[in-house]
C-alpha cells in the first residue's frame, strides 16, 4: 500500500516551531507588562540561587525565593516552577552547572523552559531577558528549540500552544539579529525533520526533491543526478551503494552565490536515507536508528537554507549523496572493486561501510567541477566515534592544521563542540588493498575505526583544504548541553554555515 503522506507536500509536514517563527510576533522592551510570561534563569548557590535576569528586580526575586522554598523548589530542580506576581508569569529555570559556554548553557535554559509547553501550557506572550552571560536570543533559540515537534504523520495531527507575542529584554537588540536566530533556526529546523522524516517517505527520491523546491523558493541553483548521470560521472564507488535498492540515487547539488563569485567553498554529506548495512546487514538491536545516517547531509540542506538567504563572501556548493544501503538479487558484495572518480579503484571489504564510499566520490566530484578553496564533509561515518567522544562533541580530522583550527574555531563560536584527532601518517598504509588501490575498512587490528575512516577520506582530497566531521555520536540522540537529546539534533548546521560565513581565504 502506498504511503499515504507519499504525495504531501513537505511544506505541509514541516513542524510547527518551524511556522511559528513566521507567524509569531515579535517585539523590544526594556519593561514588562502585566500578562507576560517571563523565563528567568537563576544561578545554582546553597541556597535557591540568584537571579541574573536583567528584568527582574531583586525585590521581587527576592519574593520569588521565599515562593520556591515554600514549594520546596531549588535552581538543582530538572522541572521549572512558574509564579505568578503582580499578573506577571516568572518561569524560573536553573541554569547547568555544566561548564560549558554561555551560548549553550543559555540554549539549555531555553530547552529546560520549553518542557512548560510540551505539556499544553497556554500564554500569549512570552519574554526572553539577558542573563549575564547568557543573551536574550540563545535562550530563545533553545526555546524554541525546545518547542520542535514533528507529528504531521500521526492520524491526527497535535499542535502546540505557543505564544503569539515574543518579546525581548535586552540591551542589544536588532531586526537583523532576530532574522539571523530565526533564519538558523529554521535551518536546523529543517535539518531536524529531514533525520526524524520515516524512510519509507523520505527516501533519496524525496531528499532530492525537497531539496529543489528549497532552492526554488530562495531562488538557487539546484541540480539533481540520478543513477544514469552518476555513472556517466565515473562515481563507482557511490554507484555501488545504490546497487541493492530499486530506489534511484541522487547527487543534490545546491549553489549559492556570494560576494566574490569567482571564488568558491564546498559543504558535503553523506544522505544514506537509510542503511541495512547491504550484505553485511546490521544486527536488529538498533537499526530502526539508521533512518539517521542522513544527518550529514541533512545538515548540508539546513546550512544551505541558512546560507541562502545571506550573502557569504564566496560561492558555496552544497553537496548531498541522497541513496540508501539495502539488499537485493544484485548488491555490491564483499570483495567487490570498483572504480572511483579519480581512477583509483577501491575493494570493499564490508559493505556497511558505505558512506565512505559515497563522500570519496562527492569529494573528487567537487575538486573537479567547482574547484573549491575548501571543502568540509559531514557525516555520520564511523560508530567508533562513539567510543572515542561518547555523544557531546562530533570528531574532526584534517590535512591542513590551520583550516582545522578555523573550523574548531566555528564550531566553538556556534556552541558545537568538536574535537580534533590525528591523521598520523602510519595509518596510511592501512588503507592500502592487495587487490585494489584502497580498501574500505583497514584490518582488525589497526583499531582507530574513525581515524582510518577520515585516512580514507583523505585519499580523495589532494592539496585542496578539507576538514571531515564524524557526527554518528551527534547527529541524534545528543547529549551535549543545549542540544535536544531525542531525535535529530541539526548538529553541524551552524559550524558548516558559520566557517562559509567567516571564510576570508
Amino acid at each position: 500500500m502506498k504511503f499515504k503522506h507519499k504525495s504531501t507536500d513537505w511544506q505541509q509536514l514541516l513542524p510547527q516551531a518551524f511556522q511559528w517563527l513566521e507567524a509569531a510576533k515579535f517585539s523590544h522592551s526594556q519593561t514588562i507588562d502585566k500578562g507576560t510570561h517571563v523565563v528567568v534563569p537563576v544561578e545554582k548557590t546553597q541556597s535557591l540561587g540568584k537571579s541574573i535576569c536583567s528584568g527582574v528586580s531583586s525585590q521581587t526575586f527576592s519574593t520569588m525565593e521565599k515562593l520556591a522554598k515554600q514549594a520546596g523548589w531549588n535552581s538543582s530542580s530538572s522541572k521549572p516552577l512558574t509564579l505568578v506576581l503582580d499578573g506577571i508569569a516568572y518561569s524560573l529555570v536553573g541554569v547547568s552547572t555544566v561548564k560549558r559556554s554561555p551560548l549553550q548553557l543559555a540554549r539549555q535554559v531555553g530547552l529546560d523552559a520549553a518542557k512548560l509547553f510540551k505539556q499544553n501550557y497556554t500564554v500569549e506572550k512570552i519574554s526572553f531577558c539577558d542573563a549575564g552571560d547568557l543573551t536574550a536570543f540563545d535562550i530563545f533559540s533553545g526555546f524554541a528549540q525546545g518547542c520542535y515537534s514533528l507529528t504531521g504523520f500521526k492520524n491526527k495531527s497535535s499542535s502546540l500552544n505557543l505564544p503569539k507575542q515574543v518579546e525581548f529584554c535586552c540591551a542589544n537588540y536588532s531586526q537583523d539579529t532576530l532574522e539571523d536566530h530565526c533564519q538558523m533556526l529554521q535551518g536546523t529546523f529543517l535539518a531536524r525533520m529531514i533525520a526524524d522524516a520515516p524512510p519509507n517517505w523520505l527516501d533519496s527520491e524525496k531528499f532530492a526533491e525537497i531539496a529543489a523546491s528549497m532552492a526554488k523558493k530562495l531562488n538557487l541553483k539546484c541540480t539533481v543526478l540520478g543513477r544514469e548521470e552518476i555513472l556517466k560521472n565515473k562515481l563507482g564507488a557511490f554507484h555501488s551503494v545504490a546497487e541493492g535498492t530499486t530506489i534511484d540515487p541522487k547527487l543534490i547539488a545546491i549553489e549559492i552565490e556570494g560576494v566574490d563569485s569567482s571564488r568558491c567553498v564546498s559543504l558535503v554529506g553523506k544522505g544514506l536515507t537509510f542503511d541495512a548495512g547491504g550484505v553485511n546487514i546490521k544486527p536488529s538491536a538498533g537499526i530502526s536508528d539508521m533512518k539517521y545516517d542522513l544527518c550529514g547531509g541533512a545538515a548540508v540542506l539546513g546550512a544551505a537554507y541558512y546560507l541562502g538567504h545571506k550573502k557569504p563572501p564566496t560561492n558555496v556548493v552544497c553537496l548531498i549523496g541522497a541513496v540508501e544501503n539495502m539488499l537485493s538479487i544484485n548488491p555490491s558484495r564483499p570483495g567487490d572493486i570498483v572504480h572511483t572518480r579519480n581512477g583509483k579503484t577501491i575493494e570493499i571489504l564490508n559493505t556497511d561501510a558505505e558512506g565512505r564510499l559515497v563522500l570519496a566520490d562527492l569529494l573528487q566530484y567537487s575538486i573537479d567541477k567547482y574547484k573549491p578553496e575548501f571543502i568540509i564533509d559531514i557525516a555520520t561515518l564511523t560508530g567508533a566515534v562513539l567510543m572515542a567522544l561518547g555523544s557531546v562533541g562530533s570528531a574532526c580530522m584534517s590535512n591542513d592544521q590551520a583550516f582545522a583550527d578555523f573550523v574548531m574555531s566555528s564550531g566553538n563560536k556556534s556552541g558545537e563542540p568538536l574535537w580534533q584527532l590525528p591523521l598520523w601518517p602510519e595509518f596510511n598504509k592501512e588503507v592500502k588493498s592487495e587487490f585494489a588501490d584502497l580498501k574500505n575498512i583497514a584490518g582488525p587490528s589497526v583499531k582507530a575505526g574513525t581515524i582510518m575512516g577520515g585516512a580514507f577520506l583523505q585519499e580523495f582530497v589532494g592539496e585542496t583544504k578539507w576538514l571531515h566531521l564524524d557526527i554518528a555520536g551527534t547527529g541524534w540522540g545528543c547529549t551535549a548541553t543545549g542540544f535536544p537529546s531525542h531525535g535529530g539534533s541539526g548538529f553541524g548546521v551552524r559550524t558548516l554555515s558559520s566557517a562559509c560565513m567567516n571564510w576570508e581565504g
